[in-house]
């Protein structure tokens, strides 16, 4: 209820918003990252962006008028969790801190040993990252046009796994 309130206190658009804005509206990957690095939101968020070309991805955590950008790079793979890795915006207590299950190491398993896994093996993901709260594990490759996922609810899978591409 907090950040519903401060939502409607800011003049920038709702992340989902923003994310239909650049859809519709970016030319290319550089353009893409600029506008939801710049263009001010309502609500902390988190983007994870994908373009087709080598070296073409980043992870940008956003709050309504500041944004930290991770390269891929910068970094063997990206991958990301409930929680801001950037220590300026953790700082301002505003950002997406860590909470339930411990979201430092989801993360540092996704980064390592999220390329290994092939169409299928969602079910073999460990514990920390496939647990009850899991709503949608993902694989996409927007250079390879691939998609693989699958949803979840507590009690296990309630889709078969999507592939496309």
């Amino acid at each position: 209820m907090i950040n519903r309130r401060r939502m409607f206190r800011e003049d920038g658009l709702p992340p989902a918003h923003l994310l239909r804005k650049v859809f519709e509206e970016a030319k290319d990957y550089a353009e893409a990252k600029q506008m939801l690095t710049e263009t001010p939101i309502c609500l902390p968020a988190i983007f994870l962006l994908s373009g087709t070309r080598p070296g073409e991805g980043c992870i940008i955590e956003r709050l309504e008028r500041d944004a930290h950008v991770r390269e891929l790079k910068d970094e063997p793979s990206l991958a990301v969790t409930n929680h801001f890795h950037s220590e300026r915006l953790n700082a301002t207590a505003k950002g997406w801190l860590s909470r339930a299950l411990d979201s430092h190491a989801r993360c540092g398993i996704m980064s390592k040993d999220g390329d290994s896994l092939m169409p299928g093996e969602f079910h073999r993901l460990p514990h920390a990252i496939l647990s009850h709260l899991t709503r949608l594990t993902a694989r996409m490759s927007a250079a390879g046009g691939r998609v693989t996922a699958r949803v979840w609810e507590a009690h296990g899978p309630v889709s078969e796994e999507l592939q496309l591409g």
